[in-house]
């Protein structure tokens, strides 16, 4: 018999399928796959998730709290500039993914382009995480233009898409190479460039 719908049964389902996910991929992992690592029924997860793609959906939106989360404790600390801040995060998230042997890559870029020409209510989740995303970054750029430390003239929100843009290509580019070179060329060529540019404004 199936277990009654519980909100410990849908986290559960979320954390489990969303780790099956990350892992396959959506193509190739099926409800069946999900529930049977859960350890629940079939009918749990219909119980929760209408479809797998409305399980997907919940999946990016989990997934996106937990590396918000991460961004915000970084983002957060008064002890470093804001872009210091910044490439802090990024190189948090290179580390990870040298600790996984470059495997794996971002959830949200991987499902971005497996799924978002076909799932549509995925694609509607993905872009809403990507937005905030570039929020959250274009505001810090924003306070490192006030502190002088890139330039005055720098459009903050369109930088913020060009960076998180240029992060998932690298790390996209870490998987096929397995290495990191990609990611520290993205460093590189991503803040250095930003300093040089506003050093003349600070003489």
């Amino acid at each position: 018999m199936p277990r009654p719908a519980t909100p410990g049964t849908r986290a559960h389902l979320l954390s489990t399928g969303l780790r099956r996910l990350h892992a396959s991929g959506y193509a190739a992992c099926g409800v069946q796959e999900i529930t049977q690592a859960a350890g629940v029924p079939k009918g749990s997860f219909y119980n929760h998730f209408p479809s797998k793609e409305a399980f997907a959906a919940a999946a990016v939106d989990a997934y996106w709290a937990k590396l918000r989360g991460r961004l915000a404790d970084c983002l957060s600390d008064p002890a470093h500039p804001p872009l210091e801040r910044l490439r802090g995060f990024f190189e948090g998230q290179f580390a990870r993914m040298e600790a996984g042997g470059f495997a794996g890559g971002c959830f949200l870029g991987n499902m971005g382009l497996e799924v978002a020409d076909h799932a549509p209510l995925v694609r509607e989740r993905l872009a809403a995480a990507l937005a905030d995303w570039t929020e959250i970054v274009s505001t810090v750029l924003a306070e490192a233009r006030a502190a002088g430390t890139i330039p005055a003239d720098t459009d903050c929100p369109a930088m913020a898409g060009v960076l998180l843009a240029a992060f998932e290509g690298a790390l996209m580019r870490s998987r096929i190479q397995r290495d990191r070179k990609p990611l520290d060329d993205f460093l590189s060529l991503s803040f250095d460039p930003l300093r040089r540019r506003a050093a003349p404004s600070q003489a």
